[in-house]
């Protein structure tokens, strides 16, 4: 039998950035130190049809609901966790418990060295904070996707991240 010759993508290849600065000057840090596990959840809403004519019913996606569950340990040298406990401790609600998130595609580089990126609106659910007494500390949250992304391309030069939408020049970044 041949051996297969594919090109498989690593995890650790598919980065997610948390925004810690603002909007309108964005502070990406690398989400994901101490985690052993980061995945977007897609949770697709259906609705299923059948009628009298049919053995088989129908189901049609009608739309998305992503999510993105966080557990890890706490690290005080995380930037990611200052963010995130700072929304714990003061237990913010609604808008005060907004974010966004930039995945980044860093197994697909482009010819340019850019990197396809999604922005993503969040919101910050904090699930829970504590853990059992042999283990570390431990903080879990979620990352409920807002909207839909803003797709474009990223840059990663020296550890900062620069966002590009798409449609945008690469001197209008965000």
């Amino acid at each position: 039998m041949a051996v297969s010759n594919e090109n498989k993508a690593k995890r650790s290849e598919y980065y997610t950035f948390l925004n810690t600065g603002t909007a309108a000057a964005p502070t990406w840090v690398r989400e994901g130190k101490f985690a052993s596990e980061l995945t977007a959840q897609m949770n697709p809403q259906t609705t299923t049809v059948q009628d009298v004519t049919q053995d088989t019913a129908e189901t049609d996606i009608t739309g998305y609901q992503p999510s993105m569950a966080v557990s890890k340990s706490v690290s005080k040298t995380d930037p990611a966790y200052e963010y995130i406990n700072d929304i714990r401790r003061h237990r913010k609600i609604l808008s005060d418990a907004y974010g966004q998130i930039l995945n980044v595609d860093v197994f697909d580089k482009q010819s340019d060295g850019s990197y396809p990126a999604e922005r993503q609106d969040v919101s910050i659910q904090i699930d829970s904070f504590g853990g059992s007494a042999p283990d570390p500390l431990s903080i879990g949250y979620t990352y409920n996707y807002r909207g839909d992304p803003v797709t474009g391309k990223a840059t990663i030069v020296n550890g900062k991240v620069t966002f590009t939408p798409d449609g945008e020049t690469s001197t209008a970044k965000s």
